[in-house]
């Protein structure tokens, strides 16, 4: 797993593909995305046009995605995955982690849009510092534990 990598939170979407394989041309081979992010059709795109190109081959990236609070049922945790490699374009991922430990309602793929763009616009920010900080020393932590090239969850907790 590289050391360093680019982060996919908030890139626009009319800038995402070409961030990312720019991002791979210039040596980055860890890419962390969410499908929360709204954004992981733009970052296949940015991925395939690196590998179209011949920058890099798939095995030489490292892809993290992560799995929503809406999803954290089996049936939808696996509906989800596959979901996020159809969208990346991806047969597999590097690591999938849970996003959040906080599982939420089940929300359809279809209607998840209107849920997020409610769900942002609604957010205390100090909620939000609070789940951010939660989420990275879990994904820190889940970084040290879990080395995996397959599709999985995995869910590990940290002290904080």
């Amino acid at each position: 797993m590289p050391m360093v990598g680019l982060g996919l939170w908030k890139i626009p979407k009319e800038k995402c593909a070409d961030t990312v394989f720019s991002a791979i041309s210039a040596g980055y081979r860890l890419l962390d995305s969410a499908c929360d992010y709204g954004n992981e059709v733009e970052v296949g795109h940015g991925i395939k046009k690196a590998l179209d190109a011949g920058v890099v081959k798939r095995e030489d990236l490292w892809v993290t995605s992560k799995l929503w609070n809406t999803y954290h049922r089996k049936e939808h945790a696996v509906q989800a995955c596959k979901k996020t490699l159809a969208d990346l374009g991806l047969e597999y991922l590097d690591l999938y982690l849970i996003h959040f430990p906080i599982h939420l309602k089940f929300v359809p793929f279809e209607v998840y849009i209107l849920w997020y763009i409610y769900h942002t616009y609604t957010c205390v920010s100090v909620a939000l510092s609070f789940s951010l900080s939660l989420s990275f020393s879990l994904s820190l932590s889940l970084s040290l534990v879990v080395h995996t090239r397959t599709c999985g969850l995995a869910c590990a907790f940290a002290c904080i």
